[in-house]
């Protein structure tokens, strides 16, 4: 099987009570940091078959919620870009598996619900 590359860029940003964005001032952080996201990444993605026999592979952007308590909201999880169905429920199912962040702060120190995108690299 090909090799996958995994890439690792993320943007943020933080919902308030009214859905208005704010700035965050301590983004929300994978256990580990960013090369422990990439090894989970890794080490869970179960590549579709169906997308292997037919030769399709790209990124899948996917945005989603790290809640106050670190956790991820898991009714919220949106496929920003796609180059194939078949790779989006391997993407939802990996984001929904991850274990708890160290939540994002605002100015004041407080956490906060932040949206947070990640490309997946199939």
């Amino acid at each position: 099987m090909k090799k996958t590359l995994f890439l690792v860029i993320f943007t943020l940003f933080c919902i308030g009570n009214i859905s208005a964005l704010h700035v965050v001032e301590e983004y929300p952080e994978y256990p580990g940091g960013m090369t422990e996201l990439t090894k989970f990444i890794q080490e869970n993605m179960r590549y579709p078959k169906k997308a292997i026999k037919k030769g399709i592979e790209g990124r899948v952007i996917c945005q989603f919620t790290i809640k106050k308590d670190g956790s991820i909201s898991t009714e919220n999880i949106t496929i920003i870009r796609s180059p194939h169905k078949l790779l989006n429920k391997e993407a939802i199912r990996l984001i929904k598996k991850m274990p708890k962040w160290k939540p994002g702060k605002n100015y004041k120190g407080e956490v906060q619900d932040c949206k947070y995108t990640i490309p997946i690299t199939f």
